[in-house]
């Protein structure tokens, strides 16, 4: 190697250079020296400072073994460079490192010493506490000193120590990443708590498990909260469930009271009024009567005010809104009440214009009235009442007014007005009956309507009662009570059939018709009417609900199986029960109208004229209806629909019983026409022509004329599988329609359109 040495010496003295070849490329670690050199700048100027020194060194003794020696030295001082700047790099590094832990180490302090509501605990991996912050030492009790380096499931309850619950919950956080779960937690002096955990493992980059961080909170107040209002709810929905039987058993108790208290009413008020219909009384006896049916009928309004009030808290009363002329109704009322004014030397005045209408349910409107107009009548001992109406303030609103001259209202009893058996200042006033119910019944109906009720001063002294309804448009609601009044005086000899348990009951009623023209036949029970009614031809059947073998509602239904004329028989349910629930009961079994006992004789003229009146029309088109062919396509004689005698219906039907009848009808044409669309009348015949007969029945009771004929032409082509069948079919669809229209937008029943 020396001889090699020494080679290159003589070389470099001759002046020959090395020998011409491709320099090597730096190695990998000159390069990573190289730029560490480049990005240290005091490693380069160590570098290069030791390179000057040498470059002196050389200058001052050059000499060729100076130069060798230099030369020989040179890797070595590559080394020390390298190194150096390595030395560098590492001493930066470790300053950085050093300084990002200080940070994490004064941010974890401030962690450990925060306001944070969750106690924080630092696990290594097998659960051992390493770190305690503040609001751990509160939540449980223990210091820093006294947990760290102990186990957490120290923490637990006993139970859950010996369940496995600690092992359980970090080896789910393991598995899963996280775990949160709801867990009794054991404070230091031995008291406990619900705590909600959270237990997040740590991993380092490499995916080792480090340890976990455990996060508490005490829930036991929150849970307990919740709890409570949990239990607040369940005994809230139990008061609402105990409040809802006691609802039920009060509306099955007044239904059996008011039943209860009917049937004999009935009677009394029945034979007072046969005593007076038939006459030949003596004066005295006479004023006996009038006495007997005056203390009957307070009776029965009382018992009937009780009822409305129930139904309307309970909200089980319909009404049947519609525009109403109010001139026409106020002077029904005052008719009623006048001659009570008469035997008091009162002035009743009216001062309506005639173009005043409000929508509101004519029934419960003519009930409201004729209690304010008796109310102020009964308190009045002298002067005048006057009912009035006017535009009120409020625009879209008709106001009507009450007016008295009597003592008023004293200003310590007004906010007590309309409460329920309120009889305010009644004592003070000689000989006043009442029971404080007739107010808060005509409040509750006018609020129910959608009005506003209340009281004022009388400037001239005495009262004000006032009411204030929508504002309705004028409309044909006139009653033709001319028409009633014909169907009533000139009937044919009507045959009825009168079913009811109660001698009483069926004594009244077929004197009732017996001495206005009827012929009657009376039964005991479901089962003789059924009889009857499938083997004799009547024109109506008034049918009690309560009777022994066979109720009415189920003989009705059987007698609706019947085929026709027997089974399409008007059926008048005559009861006392008189709930909306049981009324809707005797339509669902087939009646066609329903009379509360007890009931007058008008009244039961009344239904039975509309069943007259209803059948008149229709009866006398139905042979010529009968006879049409295929070929008579052209317009028929009976026009589509008989105003009068749908009028003549409403003046005797209760407006929300109206108001159903026309939904039947309106589900039965559109059942029907549904069928005839689908089946083309060459499906099922005998059902076709039994819907076709219930929608002739109904169609001819409202007067929709043409609607009925043609249903009554498909029934007899259906019945006997008629060729000319298909074009009777295709005429009563098109007559469906037509009826229908007019029921949903001429008559304007709200109730009819949510059908």
């Amino acid at each position: 190697m020396a001889r090699n040495s020494t080679t290159r010496i003589s070389r470099l003295r001759r002046g020959d250079g090395p020998p011409s070849s491709t320099p090597p490329k730096p190695s990998p670690a000159t390069r990573t020296a190289t730029k560490n050199l480049r990005s240290h700048p005091a490693a380069l100027v160590i570098v290069s400072c030791l390179a000057i020194l040498v470059c002196g060194a050389v200058i001052r003794a050059w000499t060729w073994d100076a130069l060798v020696t230099m030369l020989a030295a040179g890797p070595l001082v590559g080394i020390i460079t390298v190194m150096g700047i390595q030395l560098i790099g590492q001493t930066r590094r470790n300053a950085v490192v050093t300084q990002k832990q200080h940070h994490c180490e004064v941010q974890l302090r401030q962690l450990l010493h925060s306001d944070i509501t969750e106690g924080l605990c630092l696990l290594d991996s097998n659960g051992n506490m390493q770190i305690w912050n503040v609001t751990a030492q509160h939540l449980q009790g223990y210091s820093g000193e006294e947990v760290i380096g102990r186990n957490f499931r120290m923490l637990f309850s006993p139970d859950a120590i010996a369940a496995g619950e600690p092992a359980r919950l970090l080896k789910i956080a393991c598995e899963h990443g996280k775990q949160v779960a709801e867990v009794w937690l054991v404070r230091k002096d031995g008291s406990r708590f619900l705590a909600q955990i959270a237990i997040e493992a740590v991993r380092d980059e490499h995916g080792s498990l480090c340890g976990f961080v455990q996060l508490a909170c005490d829930i036991t107040a929150q849970r307990e909260q919740e709890t409570q209002r949990v239990s607040f709810l369940h005994e809230l929905a139990a008061a609402r469930d105990r409040a809802d039987e006691a609802n039920q058993a009060k509306s099955r108790f007044l239904a059996l009271v008011t039943h209860e208290l009917r049937t004999p009413l009935h009677g009394i008020l029945g034979y007072a009024e046969l005593l007076a219909l038939e006459g030949d009384l003596l004066p005295a006896q006479d004023a006996h009567v009038a006495a007997i049916r005056d203390a009957g009928q307070y009776l029965l309004n009382t018992v009937n005010t009780v009822l409305d009030i129930t139904q309307v808290e309970s909200g089980r009363m319909e009404l049947a809104p519609a525009s109403i002329k109010l001139d026409t109704l106020v002077k029904t009322c005052m008719d009623v009440i006048r001659p009570v004014a008469d035997g008091k030397n009162l002035a009743l005045r009216e001062n309506i214009a005639s173009s005043l209408h409000v929508v509101a349910d004519r029934a419960r409107l003519q009930q409201v009235l004729l209690n304010l107009i008796g109310n102020a009548v009964k308190f009045t001992p002298s002067g005048s009442v006057e009912v009035r109406a006017m535009p009120s303030a409020d625009a879209g609103t008709t106001r009507l007014e009450v007016v008295d001259t009597g003592p008023g209202i004293w200003a310590k009893h007004r906010n007590k007005l309309f409460n329920v058996f309120e009889r305010l200042n009644a004592n003070s006033v000689s000989g006043i009956e009442g029971a404080g119910l007739g107010l808060a019944l005509s409040a509750k109906l006018v609020r129910r309507m959608g009005g506003e009720i209340g009281y004022a001063d009388n400037p001239g002294g005495g009262s004000i009662f006032w009411v204030e309804l929508p504002c309705g448009e004028a409309n044909a609601d006139a009653a033709d009570q001319a028409t009633l009044a014909a169907a009533i005086s000139d009937h044919p000899a009507l045959r009825v059939l009168i079913a009811d348990d109660d001698p009483l009951n069926r004594d009244i009623a077929s004197h009732f018709l017996t001495l206005a023209g009827y012929e009657v036949v009376c039964v005991g029970n479901g089962a003789e009417a059924l009889e009857l009614a499938a083997t004799e031809t009547f024109d109506a059947i008034l049918m009690d609900v309560r009777m022994p073998l066979m109720n009415g509602l189920e003989a009705t239904r059987r007698i609706r199986a019947l085929p026709a004329p027997h089974g399409t028989v008007p059926v008048v349910a005559m009861t006392a029960q008189a709930f909306t629930e049981q009324v809707e009961a005797c339509r669902q079994a087939g009646m066609d109208y329903h009379i509360a006992k007890p009931f007058s004789q008008d009244g039961l003229l009344n239904t039975l004229a509309s069943i007259v009146a209803s059948r008149r029309s229709m009866d006398a088109k139905s042979a010529s209806a009968l006879q049409q062919t295929a070929d008579t396509a052209a317009e028929p004689d009976e026009p589509v629909y008989d105003e009068a005698a749908f009028r003549c219906i409403c003046d005797v039907l209760p407006p929300e019983q109206l108001a159903e009848d026309l939904r039947i009808l309106v589900a039965r044409a559109e059942a029907l026409l549904s069928q005839l669309q689908v089946c083309e009348a060459t499906g099922n015949l005998p059902e076709l022509a039994e819907a076709a007969h219930k929608l002739a029945g109904g169609a001819g009771t409202f007067g929709f004329l043409l609607l009925a004929a043609r249903a009554r032409q498909f029934e007899a082509a259906a019945d006997t599988a008629a060729a000319n069948r298909d074009v009777l079919a295709e005429q009563l669809c098109q007559a469906i329609p037509e009826a229908l229209a007019i029921i949903r937008g001429q008559l304007a029943y709200p109730s009819v359109h949510a059908a």
